[in-house]
């Protein structure tokens, strides 16, 4: 059974909330997923710029499936756009982005664009 939490965006709240969850998993001998359902990066007690790796290596993975195909500037543009910049629109939305994480981004799809160079 599925169940959707909220709880605002409190360190001690977020820490009560997780104490809550783990004493439920020892209890109920089941295990909770997090990052199920919108994938979206836990952000708490990480750097900001390892908490977004997941998406970066997600866009990375899509790039190396990919990238063994031949595709025109069309194909290039349509895979850019429908693939690669919908991957990490929702969490960008969500959370402020560090600078770093935005400028890998920006290159790996200019290494699409461009090519290998």
């Amino acid at each position: 059974m599925d169940c959707v939490c909220t709880v605002r965006n409190k360190q001690s709240e977020v820490e009560a909330f997780t104490k809550i969850l783990e004493t439920f998993e020892r209890m109920s001998g089941q295990s909770v997923n997090l990052e199920k359902y919108l994938n979206l990066p836990i952000l708490i007690g990480k750097k900001k710029s390892a908490t977004f790796k997941s998406i970066l290596d997600r866009a990375a993975n899509r790039i190396n499936n990919w990238s063994k195909r031949l595709l025109s500037n069309g194909g290039k543009k349509i895979f850019i756009k429908s693939i690669l910049q919908s991957i990490p629109t929702y969490a960008f939305s969500v959370f402020f982005v560090p600078n770093g994480v935005l400028e890998k981004l920006q290159f790996m799809i200019c290494r699409v664009w461009w090519g290998e160079r």
